[in-house]
């Protein structure tokens, strides 16, 4: 069955997830269901603060080096502050 929008009878194209390389370091940082995944923005951050990265230095690799891809189809999760993504662990 084919996803139709309501307002103009024309077919949804629905973007692919636009994937970060390597997926096997980056998959844990995916939240959501199947049908909407994202990035969590606090989740990359701590990827990067495991490989030894302080904080600061973590954040603005991400801003400059991640978040720069979003007008490409990349889709970051930016909802959740600090303090909740470390409640959730």
């Amino acid at each position: 069955m084919e996803c139709v929008s309501p307002a103009t009878n024309m077919p949804k194209i629905k973007k692919p997830l636009l994937r970060l390389e390597p997926h096997k370091k980056f998959k844990s940082a995916l939240v959501g269901n199947p049908a909407d995944l994202r990035y969590s923005y606090w989740k990359l951050v701590d990827l990067f603060m495991a490989d030894g990265e302080l904080e600061e230095v973590a954040v603005e690799w991400v801003d400059y080096n991640i978040m720069g891809l979003t007008p490409m189809g990349l889709r970051v999760k930016m909802g959740l502050t600090r303090a909740e993504v470390k409640k959730i662990k």
